[in-house]
Parts: C-alpha cells; sequence; structure tokens
C-alpha cells in the first residue's frame, strides 16, 4: 500500500476542521437557548461521574489549568448546580457537590447530549463506526509518537 500524501489528505483534514466548527457553533447556538453550555454540561455530568471530586482531580481529567477550572466552577456555583463543601478534618480540602438543581440539569444535559450525538451520526451504520474508532486509534498513537519524538529533540 502506497504511503499518503499531504495533498491526498489535505482535504479530510480542513473537513475535520469544519466538522469542528460546526459542533461548536451548533452547541453554541443551542447553549443560548438552553441554560448551561455543552462545556458546562460536561463539567457538570463529570462532577457526577466521580461523586465529591475536588478542583485537581477534574483539572486533571480536563487537562486544563486550576485557575480555568476555577472560573468555570464558579459559573456552576453561582447559578446553583453545585456547591463546594469543606472538609473539617482539613479545611484545604474541598469537594464539589451538585445540588438538587444541578441533578435536574444533568438529566436534561444528557437528554440532549445523547440527541445531539445520534442525529449527528445519522446514516452511520456499526460497520462505519468502528472504522472510525480504528481510525481515530491511529491518529491517537501518531501523535503521541510525534510527541516522544519532540521529547527527544528536547
Amino acid at each position: 500500500m502506497d504511503p499518503l500524501e499531504f495533498e491526498d489528505i489535505k482535504e479530510i483534514f480542513l473537513q475535520f476542521k469544519s466538522l469542528h466548527k460546526n459542533i461548536h457553533e451548533f452547541t453554541s447556538k443551542k447553549s443560548n437557548i438552553q441554560s448551561l453550555s455543552a462545556d458546562q454540561c460536561y463539567l457538570l455530568g463529570l462532577i457526577d461521574h466521580f461523586g465529591h471530586p475536588n478542583q485537581k482531580i477534574l483539572a486533571e481529567r480536563l487537562k486544563i489549568t486550576p485557575a480555568t477550572l476555577s472560573v468555570r466552577l464558579q459559573r456552576l456555583e453561582k447559578a446553583g448546580f453545585i456547591e463546594k463543601i469543606v472538609s473539617k478534618q482539613d479545611k484545604r480540602n474541598i469537594t464539589l457537590h451538585i445540588t438538587e438543581k444541578g441533578n435536574k440539569e444533568i438529566e436534561s444535559c444528557k437528554d440532549g447530549i445523547k440527541m445531539f450525538t445520534t442525529r449527528l451520526f445519522d446514516g452511520i451504520n456499526k460497520e462505519d463506526l468502528d472504522r472510525m474508532k480504528t481510525y481515530c486509534q491511529i491518529f491517537e498513537k501518531n501523535i503521541r509518537l510525534m510527541k516522544e519524538e519532540l521529547d527527544v529533540q528536547d
């Protein structure tokens, strides 16, 4: 099998960029109608998944700085979706808890994400999806290898 040249793959790369932009625009427009953005729904879902995590766990999971996460959490807290609980044993340990209002919103978020995702993948069968997963795994592996090469150069 002949290796691909840049010209062979340029169009699909541009389509990836366009798809990412369109998804972002759609979810932003949808979040203006609903109470939370897609990112906020995801963050709320992560808090639910980890069951009272601290900010360090979430920042690592999201691959963002604690300061960036703090701003996002403040918005959720101000809107009444989460609350921060300070440990009585160690005042430095603050865990995140979802409020009743937050739990209701999580269900709405899950429904919205499920509907969006199934509509996005309309017309794609199981074989197509398995192929897409394989391609994504190859991309991830190749990116890891390129990162390792950069690390060796440093």
